[in-house]
């Protein structure tokens, strides 16, 4: 079974697809740690303003989800 990061975004695995730098993160590990660290920085600020009880909600409604969207 062949599954892909376009896979895991369409079934809701995943939020997003990070772009690597040329050559693969492994060619530049910095870049790389710079790009996920800026995609956490995001994913958090987007949660700063909801409580705790929207993003549980939010949370168990992901995982509830996933499989069940065929994208």
């Amino acid at each position: 079974m062949k599954i892909t990061a376009q896979d895991m975004l369409r079934f809701g695995v995943i939020d997003q697809i990070l772009k690597e730098p040329a050559g693969g993160a492994h060619r530049d590990p910095a870049a790389m740690i710079t790009t996920t660290g800026d995609a956490i920085a995001q994913a958090l600020n987007d949660l700063r303003n909801l409580d705790p009880d929207a993003i549980r909600k939010q949370r168990r409604q992901k995982f509830l989800d996933i499989g069940r969207k065929l994208g």
